[in-house]
């Protein structure tokens, strides 16, 4: 996993760990659709970067 990647997951933790904390439905639902979002761009970044080691 790339630096990168790995600051994006550690973001997605991050958002998590806020979404536990939430003190109300849309507040939670918001830091768990960026963790997903983080949690999407890590996986795009480790794709590409086993793309580029293919060719």
């Amino acid at each position: 996993m790339t630096d990168q990647a790995e600051h994006f997951r550690q973001q997605a933790d991050r958002c998590l760990q806020v979404a536990e904390q939430a003190r109300n439905q849309h507040d939670r639902e918001s830091w768990l659709q960026l963790a997903a979002d983080w949690m999407q761009m890590a996986d795009e970044v480790t794709r590409r970067e086993k793309r580029a080691q293919q060719q």
